[in-house]
């Protein structure tokens, strides 16, 4: 490729230089690589012709300048301008007075039908020839100015001020095994013990339109008495945790008034829906916890619009179990058996279509789940089994949108596979040979990757989708869980790496990693009761990153919300 400097100065300058960014620039660092060394001759002035030249602010990166180009992509100023470039594209200042007024106009035979209205004696594959290489307009979709996009206007948690509510579910279990959110604002809570309980969310987003009005003084004088009595920012203690006394309730509904220390959303505490604990025995409580056998690993979430279903693996015949949220569902359970091993982790993906089982005996097998309308089971069909790990599953995730499969054993093993087509694509190890405990893949980043950690270092290491090592940043602290965001970072809860005595105050810590640098961006304390309780899960609305919900060891929810 010629210097990235020399096509912006070209494509700026030379009215004659028509080249167009192509896709895979916003998405493909390979494509920046001569990688296979491949001989593509060289420029007039002798020069070879190599990996692609890149702009100082990449820093010779090719995965820094593929992220960036796709976040100045994703930016705030390109949705504002969009509509200006569909409307000189596929609007009304494509053709007539409009276009030449914009300065749009181009060769009469690119146009669609305009070459048949016109009576000419140029040669006909002179045209083809001449549109491979300039290309054709589009169709003309909009005869009207196309409307402006609206900004996202909804506050990032990492630059805003953020509390805590803790809810204890001790009555009902005494460890929450998992937590899921629901593009319907309603929280699932797995409990150790099986149970499985749903709550409902009131989400009231706070806007940077809101927090402009508040600095502005506009609130008036009622908002500052809120802010001296009843506000979750006046209650809060030294440590960060709101007083649950003085916890004003949010209204119901989207739309609430501004007012100071109104958090973004708060739970309602009634059970909206549940699920009868496990019998006893199905699952052997090997690691003798007192919660219950199920752990995050051995506990999957599957939703298909109003009907809800948990997996639990663990079960002492080598099976796994996914059972319906409600006890008076027309669903069965569904108990499915495919190892010879007893089943130790096991996930789902983010639609729910597919899930993965990894067991005992070192394989994995790849699920495929659909719900058939008018039918009362839900169909779960074996599409592949993962082989070649030596040694004892340690983590699984997986992506449709990635076609990814990434498995992890306790050798330090980790394997990628393509998830239609079950073919291996990549086989990695553990730079120091230790356990993989943890994976995660990072769909929605602006360039998708894998993370992977080990419970000995405590490092999180990155790879792209392509095996290729990014970068590795130390964990501050003990690995409890992790997950995804809809933004450009993830949420990583931490148990401190000593605990000095047991006088301390025990909780864990919620940090903000960004999605691709793994700079830490922001951290919020979570106050528990118990000593020695952790965080165990996290999980973040699908849509809405200002709701944030934690379950810990000890029975109860931490529920993180913006606060202005």
């Amino acid at each position: 490729f010629i210097p990235w400097l020399h096509v912006g100065m070209g494509v700026t300058t030379n009215s004659q230089d028509v080249r167009e960014l192509i896709p895979e620039l916003f998405y493909m660092p390979e494509i920046c690589m001569n990688t296979n060394r491949v001989r593509f001759g060289c420029k007039q002035g002798g020069e070879a012709m190599d990996s692609l030249e890149l702009p100082p602010w990449s820093h010779g990166d090719p995965y820094e300048f593929i992220y960036r180009m796709r976040e100045a992509l994703e930016s705030d100023y390109v949705s504002s301008m969009l509509h200006h470039w569909i409307d000189l594209i596929f609007g009304y200042k494509q053709r007539g007075k409009e276009a030449i007024a914009a300065l749009n106009v181009f060769n009469w035979h690119s146009y669609e039908e305009l070459d048949k209205n016109r009576d000419t004696d140029v040669d006909r594959q002179l045209l083809i020839d001449s549109l491979d290489n300039i290309g054709q307009t589009p169709v003309q979709l909009f005869t009207q100015n196309h409307i402006e996009r609206r900004p996202y206007d909804l506050l990032d948690p990492i630059s805003c001020s953020m509390g805590v509510k803790t809810i204890d579910v001790q009555r009902t279990c005494s460890c929450v095994a998992r937590v899921a959110l629901f593009a319907s604002d309603r929280v699932l809570l797995v409990g150790g013990n099986g149970t499985a309980l749903l709550f409902r969310l009131i989400v009231a987003p706070l806007t940077k339109r809101a927090r402009r009005a508040c600095s502005a003084g506009s609130v008036g004088s009622a908002a500052a008495t809120g802010a001296g009595e009843n506000s979750v920012a006046a209650s809060a203690g030294s440590g960060g945790l709101p007083s649950l006394s003085n916890m004003t309730p949010l209204a119901s509904g989207r739309g609430g008034g501004i007012s100071r220390g109104r958090p973004s959303v708060d739970m309602l505490e009634e059970v909206e829906r549940r699920t009868a604990p496990l019998p006893t025995g199905v699952v052997p409580n090997t690691s003798k916890k007192a919660g219950g056998p199920c752990e995050t690993e051995n506990v999957a979430v599957l939703s298909f619009d109003n009907e809800v279903f948990v997996a639990f693996g663990g079960l002492f015949d080598n099976t796994f179990v996914i059972r319906p949220l409600d006890s008076s569902s027309v669903f069965a359970e569904e108990r499915l058996s495919a190892h010879r091993g007893r089943v130790v982790r096991i996930t789902a993906s983010s639609n729910s279509r597919y899930i993965v089982s990894g067991a005992e005996d070192t394989t994995f097998v790849v699920w495929s789940c659909q719900l058939q309308q008018g039918r009362t089971r839900l169909r779960v069909e074996l599409l592949f089994t993962v082989y070649g790990h030596e040694d004892n599953p340690t983590a699984v995730d997986l992506s449709p949108v990635l076609d990814l499969v990434a498995t992890a054993s306790r050798d330090g093993v980790l394997m990628l596979h393509s998830l239609t087509s079950s073919r291996l694509e990549r086989s990695l190890r553990h730079p120091e040979n230790f356990s993989i405990d943890r994976v995660l893949i990072q769909a929605t980043c602006y360039l998708p990757n894998i993370l992977y950690a080990s419970a000995l270092d405590h490092v999180i290491h990155q790879i792209g989708v392509n095996g290729v090592a990014l970068r590795s940043v130390t964990a501050p602290g003990r690995i409890t869980s992790w997950c995804v965001t809809p933004n450009q970072y993830i949420l990583v809860t931490t148990k401190s790496f000593t605990n000095l005595n047991a006088s301390e105050e025990s909780g864990g810590t919620v940090f903000f990693l960004h999605s691709f640098y793994l700079s830490f961006l922001n951290s919020v304390p979570c106050p528990l009761r118990s000593f020695g309780a952790t965080l165990t899960c996290c999980a973040a609305h699908p849509s809405n990153p200002q709701v944030i919900v934690c379950g810990s060891s000890e029975g109860s929810l931490s529920l993180l919300r913006v606060e202005l």
